[in-house]
């Protein structure tokens, strides 16, 4: 049995640094809500069990929104941590998943999880690894390898961990969040004929080209890197108005 979120006015303290978390309601398929805590300090999530696998298209936008607003983070997380619940220790637990191994700390009596934003969405498939053809695309373009978990950015070519937070250093799965943002209501969002509202503009060359299929240029082949929250924003700017057009059948 799922325990009942407190319902109790005052915010939980986060279990990183005590400071209180921020709560931010968010849209579960077919319209349900689905509460989750976040700290801006820390950059981590608390969801109360099994919640975010029941987030819809709009919810995926909500929560990235609330995380793109948090600033920069050199925070450096204490070696244990207590649920935000029960004040129990926090036990930590490593699944794999269909994206490759993920890790997180969890209650023992059941009443959440506590992630990095980054290992939230690396569970779910909305970031991957960084490949080498991610690495030549972010030399060419003159960008540097920045971290997604605390945004530092200057960083050695061949990096694999952030060299201030050692969170492992990755890249927005482009077509994977496209998928996982075009759903509500339990349907996919189908897009208006014509003109696709979603084509970007390619970094190599400017031709058009869609994220929610490709991953690279098909005219100079050079690969879609999203290797920072900045790219994100306007392919929630240009999905949110349609899946909040997108009615119940």
């Amino acid at each position: 049995v799922t325990p009942m979120r407190n319902t109790v006015s005052t915010p939980s303290p986060c279990p990183g640094c005590q400071q209180p978390l921020r709560h931010v309601a968010l849209e579960g398929h077919y319209a349900k809500t689905v509460q989750v805590d976040l700290c801006s300090a820390c950059h981590l999530v608390w969801f109360d069990a099994f919640e975010l696998v029941r987030l819809s298209g709009l919810g995926w936008v909500q929560l990235l929104r609330a995380m793109l607003l948090q600033p920069v983070s050199r925070a450096v997380l204490p070696g244990s941590m207590v649920c935000v619940r029960c004040s129990a220790p926090l036990s930590a637990v490593r699944n794999q998943t269909r994206f490759g191994h993920t890790a997180a700390l969890e209650c023992r009596q059941g009443h959440g999880q506590v992630q990095t934003f980054t290992l939230l969405l690396a569970e779910r498939g909305l970031l991957r690894q960084v490949l080498p053809a991610d690495r030549s695309s972010l030399a060419q373009e003159g960008r540097a390898l920045q971290c997604l978990q605390c945004g530092a950015g200057d960083h050695a070519p061949e990096a694999k961990l952030c060299a201030y937070c050692q969170s492992p250093l990755r890249m927005v799965d482009v077509p994977r969040l496209a998928s996982a943002l075009l759903l509500r209501h339990g349907d996919v969002l189908q897009l208006p004929p014509g003109a696709n509202p979603l084509a970007m503009a390619c970094r190599g060359c400017g031709h058009s080209l869609d994220p929610s299929t490709q991953t690279a240029c098909p005219r100079c082949d050079h690969v879609l890197v999203w290797s920072d929250w900045s790219s994100v924003r306007p392919l929630l700017d240009a999905v949110e108005p349609l899946l909040r057009a997108q009615q119940p059948r």
